[in-house]
C-alpha cells in the first residue's frame, strides 16, 4: 500500500490586494494556517510521500519570513516531499527552489524536461519537471511513456489538465494516462473536476485544487487529495484543510417591490446558510425589479450573519415602463439618452445603463442613490 498526499496551488505570500487591511491580514494568517494544517496532515494521514504540484508560493511577493516558514513546514513532514515548480513559483535564478539549503526530505524538479526521483524504500519513482518561467506552451509529459521496470510510477507536475491549448503546459487526461503512470498529481486548476480514472481504477490523473480559496471565484471547501494505491487499485478522497472558505449564493428578487422585502429575504437566506466565522459570503442579487427600487448594497451587507465577511453584489435588471419612451419630462429625456445602451447586445453595458436609469429615476422621486 502506498499513501500519497497530493497538494498544489497554495499561493503562499499572496498579497490579497483587493481586500481592506484588516481582512488582508486575516486572510494571510488563514493561508499560513492552512499550510500548517497540510504539514500536520501528512503525519495524521500516515502519508508515505507528499507530491506538491506547483504554485507553492507567489514569487513576486515572497519574503524571507515566508521562505523560512515554507522550509520549516516541509522539514516537519516525516516523509519525502516532491515539488514541481509552477508558473507562480518557477525555478528561476533567485528562486527558493534553487537554494542549496533545502531540507533533506525535499526533492525539487529544476529543469523543464522530464526527470525522476527514485524512492527505493517505497518501490516508487516520481516523474516531473519544473516550469522555468511564467508560461509553458507544451507539456513535457505529452507523449512520454514510463519504463516497464516493475516500479510504481508517479507524476508530480504543474499542468493545465483537460486543455488542448493553454500557456500553462496543456495536456488531456487521456494523454496523462497513456504515460503509464499509476497516479498523476497535477496542479494549476483551482476549481478542478473529479479525478480521471483508467478502467478498473488502475490509474488516476487528478488536480488537487487550491489549498484555500482566495477570492469568490474560488468558492467552497478547499484542501488536498489523498490517494491510496493498494493491490493495483487507486482510490482518492478529498481532505478539507482551508481554514476559511468563500461561499457564493444567489438571491432572486423577482416580485419584490420594496427594500424592506429585500432585507427580509436576505435575512432568511443567511439564516438558512448557517454560515460561520470562517466563511466569506457573497450574495448575488438577481432577477427583475421595479426601476424605482434602489438597492443599497452597503447597507444590506451590514446584516449580521455570523460570517467573517458579507458582500452583496447587485446583478438585478429592471423592466422599463413603456410610457417613458414618449414622456416629455426629464424622465423621458433620460430614457431616450440611454435607449441605445439599454438595448445593447453587450450584457455588461446593458446592466450599467439599467442601473444608471434606475438611480436617476429614484433620485427624481426623492430617493438618495448611495449604492
Amino acid at each position: 500500500m502506498l499513501r500519497i498526499l497530493h497538494a498544489a496551488d497554495a499561493h503562499l505570500a499572496s498579497p490579497f490586494a483587493l481586500s481592506d487591511s484588516r481582512r488582508r491580514a486575516a486572510l494571510r494568517a488563514a493561508l499560513r494556517a492552512s499550510f500548517a494544517a497540510l504539514c500536520r496532515a501528512a503525519a495524521e494521514e500516515k502519508a508515505d510521500i507528499v507530491l506538491f504540484a506547483g504554485d507553492v508560493y507567489e514569487a513576486d511577493f515572497l519574503t524571507a519570513d515566508d521562505a523560512d516558514m515554507i522550509l520549516a513546514g516541509f522539514s516537519s513532514i516525516p516523509c519525502p516531499v516532491v515539488v514541481a515548480p509552477g508558473n507562480h513559483d518557477p525555478a528561476v535564478p533567485g528562486s527558493l527552489w534553487l537554494r542549496n539549503d533545502l531540507p533533506e526530505n525535499v526533492f525539487v524538479f529544476r529543469e523543464p524536461t522530464v526527470s525522476k526521483f527514485s524512492f527505493d524504500a517505497l518501490g516508487a519513482d516520481v516523474y516531473g519537471y519544473a516550469m522555468t518561467g511564467g508560461t509553458m506552451e507544451t507539456c513535457p509529459l505529452d507523449g512520454f511513456e514510463m519504463p516497464d521496470d516493475g516500479r510504481i510510477h508517479l507524476i508530480c507536475a504543474h499542468a493545465d489538465l483537460g486543455a488542448s491549448r493553454s500557456p500553462y503546459a496543456p495536456i488531456t487526461a487521456e494523454a496523462v494516462l497513456r504515460t503509464g503512470a499509476v497516479y498523476a498529481a497535477l496542479g494549476h486548476i483551482h476549481n478542478p473536476a473529479e479525478p480521471s480514472f483508467a478502467p478498473h481504477g488502475r490509474q488516476a490523473a487528478a488536480e488537487s485544487g487550491c489549498l484555500m480559496g482566495r477570492a469568490p471565484d474560488e468558492p467552497g471547501d478547499k484542501g488536498v487529495l489523498l490517494a491510496v494505491i493498494d493491490d493495483g487499485i487507486v482510490r482518492t478522497r478529498k481532505k478539507v484543510l482551508g481554514t476559511v472558505a468563500f461561499r457564493v449564493t444567489e438571491l432572486p428578487l423577482d416580485g419584490l417591490t420594496a427594500e424592506w422585502q429585500v432585507e427580509e429575504a436576505l435575512r432568511r437566506l443567511l439564516a438558512a446558510g448557517q454560515y460561520t466565522g470562517s466563511d466569506l459570503v457573497r450574495v448575488r442579487l438577481t432577477g427583475h425589479v421595479p426601476p424605482e427600487l434602489l438597492l443599497h448594497t452597503e447597507a444590506l451587507a451590514a446584516a449580521d450573519c455570523g460570517c467573517m465577511a458579507l458582500e452583496i453584489v447587485n446583478e438585478t435588471s429592471s423592466e422599463i415602463p413603456d410610457e417613458l419612451e414618449n414622456d416629455p419630462a426629464v424622465r423621458g429625456v433620460l430614457y431616450r439618452r440611454l435607449a441605445d445602451k439599454l438595448t445593447s447586445a453587450d450584457e455588461a453595458e446593458r446592466r450599467v445603463a439599467q442601473r444608471a436609469l434606475r438611480y436617476a429615476l429614484a433620485a427624481l422621486a426623492g430617493d438618495r442613490p448611495t449604492d
